[in-house]
């Protein structure tokens, strides 16, 4: 396990929208009229918004694009009005006002935009989602050179030049479990994953 990788929802400055609150209250009065984008069905960004329409049981619509930068700048130009976002590419576009950021998916603060609250603090209480970035091999590689890459990538991230520059793009660096415990958490997440589609599309 390298590191979590945070969301972010960002909505159109237009919008007469600073808050969860308010952004649900006008979803609420103009059902079927907000859109919100995402690189592709399925995608982690899809799941979170599908989540966020399960928990306060709004009517949005979904626009697909070919990637988050597609979407992100459809955010900009008003063509659709929220997006559950990937912090890096997201980070510019906060940062100049062209984009409003409602709040990071995780429960705590990411360092890179630490003046966004997590959702958990600002209306939706215990939201935490991130997707994990991880190294894998096939299953027939020998456990030898599993506990010798293991070992190696356990010394790279506990590089501070590495860990910073994953903290300052927007990233959680994470110090991985053994593999054997990485293997457990794998099923445990997947578990829970999906137990998080069928509730976001029940």
């Amino acid at each position: 396990l390298l590191a979590r990788v945070p969301f972010v929802l960002v909505v159109d400055p237009a919008l007469p929208v600073r808050s969860v609150a308010d952004l649900v209250q006008l979803a609420r009065e103009r059902p079927g009229r907000i859109s919100y984008g995402t690189p592709g069905p399925g995608t982690f960004h899809h799941l979170n918004a599908e989540l966020f329409k399960s928990i306060f049981g709004l009517e949005l619509v979904h626009v697909p694009y070919k990637g988050s930068a597609p979407g992100l700048n459809d955010v900009v130009g008003g063509h659709i009005q929220m997006m559950f976002c990937d912090v890096p590419p997201a980070m510019s576009l906060i940062q100049s006002g062209k984009i409003r950021a409602l709040g990071v998916t995780t429960r705590e603060r990411v360092p890179a935009v630490a003046d966004i609250p997590p959702l958990a603090e600002v209306g939706i209480p215990g939201y935490d989602t991130a997707s994990w970035h991880t190294v894998t091999t096939t299953g027939n590689v020998p456990k030898p050179i599993v506990d010798k890459l293991y070992g190696n990538i356990r010394e790279i991230m506990g590089d501070p030049s590495v860990v910073d520059v994953l903290t300052r793009d927007g990233a959680l660096p994470q110090v991985s479990p053994t593999p054997e415990e990485m293997r457990r958490f794998v099923e445990s997440d997947f578990l829970g994953f999906f137990q998080s589609v069928l509730l976001a599309f029940s």
